[in-house]
């Protein structure tokens, strides 16, 4: 591996190729440097070797909690305000909890995801994604497919009346 310095410039790396098979770029990448500058909606930095990304993750001064805060602290005062419900609600969310949360929840709610509970409850999911599929059937009718239907015939009368 080299020890060259972080490539400044955004890198489009995200291509047919890429979706495909994504492992060569992220080799070429993990070869040039540990960090790189790449375009994936907009610029981001990347992180692409082991090592580094577990630093990252370990390091407090990037911690997960807080997170909804600090964001929401760019917002003015009174703007944040309309807001507070939504930063106490997402606080509590684990994916915005350190350890030693997260992992507390974590372990509890792996047991409930497991291979073989998920088999469990197959037909269950299946059952009730059914349901609400036919009870969005109408609603798209009603504001998908009939109102395109008349787009479509208004389209061809349309045509139809320049031809003749």
């Amino acid at each position: 591996m080299s020890t060259t310095q972080p490539i400044t410039v955004a890198k489009n790396i995200v291509n047919a190729e890429f979706f495909n098979d994504p492992y060569p770029v992220y080799a070429e990448l993990s070869e040039e440097a540990a960090i790189h500058r790449i375009n994936l909606n907009g610029p981001r930095w990347a992180l692409v070797r082991y090592a580094e990304c577990f630093k990252f993750l370990r390091d407090p001064r990037l911690s997960s909690g807080g997170r909804v805060r600090f964001v929401l602290s760019r917002l003015l005062p009174e703007t944040r305000s309309n807001f507070a419900e939504l930063e106490r609600a997402l606080e509590m969310w684990m994916l915005f909890l350190d350890a030693p949360e997260h992992t507390r929840l974590r372990k509890l709610l792996n047991t409930g995801f497991s291979p073989a509970v998920a088999e469990e409850l197959r037909s269950q999911v299946e059952a009730m994604v059914d349901g609400m599929l036919d009870a969005a059937v109408p609603a798209v009718c009603w504001a998908v497919a009939w109102p395109a239907n008349a787009r479509v015939t208004a389209t061809k009368e349309t045509r139809h009346s320049f031809l003749m």
